[in-house]
């Protein structure tokens, strides 16, 4: 009851850390406080100590206008189980203030119905946030008892359609600890059954999901013995219709010992190596409709290392400059503390006209507080060499056409009754009445600048990637 709102907060974390169920009443009047912070803590801090009386209340704030709320609302109503949540969760997905929250509660409370959603979520976005929660949410319903033949087959195809937009591989199926021979033996019927798994070989699989914003996958828990010491893993990518009859993409990965991969049922890669994150690089090929990849990894006799997987792609760039730049960028380790400087310096960088990091900077594009913690290296310099790859719903360029002649084009941040704010690629901000708009036409680029990397050099660039990818965010909603 403090008149500070950082004392209440500190109140109610404090209760909800010692979990004094006696609380519970006290804590439901903050959920109407004025200060969004003391309702945040206070939807945490239910979804904790889970009074009779939580749900009603926490359903009002899964609406409430600030995003933060809204987030930590959706975190409680899952903790609680409160399934009148799920329509209020499923419609969040479009949220970009609590997507993933609301992705995590949909993953809880609803089932291979909410697939639809979950599924066009992860394929817009593909932080390291949204698109695990997504592969997991639909590997859970897929392989849960009862479910149809043919839902499954639905589920199964989602998450390759996922895999396939994003580069991610996250659900593997996988053989072993077996002999060289029988890995040998199964791949091969792998790759001769181009539509499905054999029986034999579908039974005695598991399916594991891999973790962590780099994708790694621990085939076992346990170490090998020398006679038995193969795996085999296969997980499958679907590039859906409208794509180009052929994707040129770069692989990289790593392996806890001698690997092999097929893509399609050809030899692609065969190595000897220890296992370091994307040490392997290589080109492919990826057809539209499904693709089956299969690996097979061999671990050294008597090996100290638990066997390790990590495998993902991405589409090469538009041009050979730009192809080459990423390769440069992917490679190159930058100085963190260098590009801080480079950051901060909005007229050489241009970051801060547009970026929010913490608590500098404005709100037009992306907000880049925890960058490291959301995305891999891979899609934040993707991003920045070339901003038109991935857009955003919520950051889809608009060209006005103004009664008077003007065009404007830029990213809407604003949109009232009356009137919308756009603000344009230099950061600057017109406010127009919808009365003097003749035409709002979407465009296909980023308001991102494409000159970005011409304005900084290549090492320049490298260290405002570093700087970037080492800011994390902490835990929690």
């Amino acid at each position: 009851s403090s008149a500070s709102a950082e004392v209440r907060v500190a109140a109610v974390d404090g209760l909800a850390k010692l979990k004094y169920a006696g609380a519970g009443d006290a804590i439901l009047k903050l959920l109407g406080d004025r200060d969004p912070q003391v309702r945040r803590s206070a939807c945490l801090a239910l979804g904790i100590l889970k009074p009779p009386a939580a749900g009603d209340s926490l359903l009002t704030l899964a609406l409430d206008p600030d995003g933060a709320v809204r987030r930590a609302s959706f975190v409680a109503l899952a903790q609680l189980g409160e399934k009148r949540a799920l329509p209020l969760a499923v419609a969040a997905l479009r949220d970009a203030d609590c997507e993933a929250a609301a992705l995590e509660c949909v993953a809880k409370l609803g089932g291979p119905e909410n697939a639809g959603p979950v599924a066009e979520l992860a394929r817009r976005n593909v932080s390291a946030e949204v698109v695990p929660r997504a592969v997991r949410a639909l590997t859970t319903w897929s392989t849960a008892d009862g479910v149809p033949a043919a839902r499954r087959a639905e589920l199964d195809a989602l998450v390759g359609e996922i895999q396939g937009a994003s580069g991610m591989l996250l659900r593997w199926h996988v053989l072993g600890p077996v002999s060289e021979t029988a890995a040998a033996q199964t791949v091969e019927e792998l790759l001769a059954a181009s539509a499905t798994i054999p029986g034999d070989v579908a039974s005695q699989a598991r399916t594991l999901l891999a973790i962590g914003i780099d994708g790694r996958l621990q085939l076992s828990a346990e170490k090998s013995a020398p006679e038995t010491r193969a795996f085999v893993s296969w997980t499958e990518v679907v590039l859906p219709e409208g794509t180009p009859k052929e994707t040129p993409v770069q692989f990289s990965g790593g392996a806890s010992g001698g690997w092999r991969i097929w893509i399609g049922g050809h030899s692609v890669l065969r190595r000897d190596a220890d296992f370091q994150l994307d040490s392997e690089r290589f080109d492919a090929t990826l057809p539209k409709g499904t693709t089956r990849i299969v690996v097979q990894i061999t671990l050294p006799r008597e090996s100290p290392n638990l066997p390790e997987l990590q495998l993902r792609f991405r589409r090469k760039g538009s041009s050979d400059d730009l192809e080459r730049l990423t390769r440069l960028l992917l490679a190159r380790r930058g100085d963190a503390d260098r590009g801080s400087r480079l950051f901060f310096d909005a007229e050489k960088s241009l970051c801060l006209k547009c970026h929010r990091l913490a608590e500098r900077g404005e709100r037009i594009g992306p907000d880049l507080t925890g960058l490291g913690s959301r995305f891999s290296k891979i899609h934040v310099v993707e991003s920045i060499v070339e901003p038109s790859r991935t857009i955003g719903p919520s950051f889809q360029t608009v060209q006005l056409l103004l009664a008077d002649g003007r065009v404007l084009v830029g990213v809407k941040i604003a949109d009232s009754e009356g009137a919308l704010t756009l603000a344009d690629n230099e950061g600057k901000k017109h406010v127009v009445k919808k009365a003097d708009i003749d035409q709002e036409q979407p465009q296909p680029t980023s308001t991102m600048p494409d000159n970005l990397v011409k304005r900084l050099t290549a090492e320049e660039l490298s260290d405002v990637i570093e700087f970037l990818m080492g800011h994390k965010n902490a835990a929690g909603p």
